[in-house]
């Protein structure tokens, strides 16, 4: 499994998952364990395939761990390390996934974060969704987020 079915496996768990909601408990915690499951599973993949990932294959993938709220401090690393390196290729509906997942998680990967800005004010926001703008700008508000260096 190359790294585009890997972020693309990890999104369509997360979708999944989410879309099943609200359902009786019994079938939840089921669902919940597959997803899990399969998530662990992807998981031990990931380190193989990680050095392939483009900036939407981060951004994904960590939306799709916060979406189901699996945490692992060592993925997180690694993949913010990964997006970080390709910082200057990011568009601007990868920050607003990163933050999303930032905000989930309940903290950031501050070389990562840097770049956010950045992106957006390379991107000309005006060309830009204005719900995607405002959405971007007020999770780094939530955040009180540090620019410097």
């Amino acid at each position: 499994m190359d790294a585009a079915n890997v972020s693309h496996a990890y999104t369509r768990v997360a979708k999944l998952y989410h879309s099943a909601q609200p359902i009786p408990q019994p079938t939840s915690t089921a669902l919940r364990a597959g997803a899990l499951d399969t998530v662990k599973r992807l998981t031990e993949r990931l380190p193989r395939v990680v050095g392939e990932f483009d900036t939407w294959g981060v951004a994904s993938t960590l939306w799709a761990l916060s979406e189901l709220k699996f945490y692992d401090k060592a993925v997180f690393d690694m993949l913010c390390s990964k997006g970080a390196q390709m910082a200057t290729d990011m568009k601007p509906v990868d920050c607003m996934m990163l933050m999303t997942a930032f905000g989930r998680f309940g903290h950031y990967h501050p070389e990562l974060l840097r770049y956010i800005p950045q992106v957006k004010l390379n991107a000309k926001m005006t060309r830009q969704n204005p719900i995607t703008c405002s959405s971007l700008s007020l999770s780094l508000a939530r955040r009180a987020c540090p620019w410097g260096g």
